[in-house]
């Protein structure tokens, strides 16, 4: 059991040396790319996209994620430009963790919306929308966070 949980350890380390990014200047660009591919997704949806039968979200609700999106990215952009100790590369961390998470919310939602558009039975609906934003927003939001952080 011991080795089973080291070796998950090493493997998590390999995937998430994989996506770090090394240096503050691929760092600042991959937010600047975040940002504008996260504008162009809240500005180009449409009302049918966010609607299936039983499921729905409300523009309203994208958009405030998006806008918690942008502070955490503006806030990240300022604090990865100063000098990292120790303190700012625990506040770093935390907020590469919450930029992460409310860029993937967005799309991940907005698939899962359009997955399950076809779907007649409510509960299989409920299931699968669930599913695919688990699914996707653990993905993105992993390989994102392993990007942004600071080791």
């Amino acid at each position: 059991m011991k080795h089973q949980i080291n070796q998950l350890k090493v493997t998590h380390t390999k995937l998430s040396d994989v996506f770090y990014l090394n240096e503050i200047s691929q760092k600042t660009k991959l937010i600047e790319i975040l940002l504008i591919v996260g504008s162009l997704i809240v500005a180009f949806k449409t009302p049918e996209a966010l609607y299936s039968k039983y499921i729905g979200l409300k523009d309203t609700a994208v958009t405030m994620i998006f806008i918690f999106f942008a502070l955490f990215s503006i806030t990240y952009y300022i604090l990865i430009q100063k000098e990292i100790n120790e303190t700012t590369k625990k506040i770093i961390n935390i907020i590469s963790f919450l930029v992460a998470v409310s860029f993937s919310a967005i799309p991940s939602s907005i698939l899962a919306i359009s997955m399950v558009k076809n779907i007649s039975s409510f509960s299989m609906a409920l299931i699968s929308y669930f599913l695919v934003v688990v699914v996707y927003l653990g993905l993105f939001t992993t390989v994102i966070w392993a990007a942004l952080k600071v080791k």
